[in-house]
């Protein structure tokens, strides 16, 4: 994701070539290029690519507005919820796990 996001910023031509290049409205370099070459199951890289799709499409599905986080993590409320989660998550909850299995 970031190398496509350099290569928009600084190489305007490269939507344009990537915008040729499509198979049944999926961009081809998705499809095929990015992908390994190891994959030589068809059904195995279209798997991959639905699955690699939909992980890219996730935040535009869940209509997340980056423009908002800043908003968001400048209150102190947030961060202190985020802090409890972590403290229960990753201390709290591994601690109980090992003493119940004493």
């Amino acid at each position: 994701m970031v190398l496509g996001i350099l290569l928009g910023c600084f190489v305007p031509s490269t939507q344009d070539v990537l915008n040729t290049a499509t198979f049944v409205s999926v961009s081809v370099p998705i499809g095929k290029f990015l992908l390994p070459l190891h994959f030589h199951d068809r059904r195995l890289r279209l798997v991959t690519t639905a699955v690699g799709l939909i992980v890219m499409m996730y935040p535009i599905l869940c209509k997340v507005r980056f423009e908002e986080l800043n908003n968001i993590f400048s209150k102190r409320a947030l961060w202190v919820q985020l802090e409890f989660s972590f403290v229960i998550n990753w201390i709290i909850a591994p601690l109980v796990m090992v003493l119940s299995k004493i």
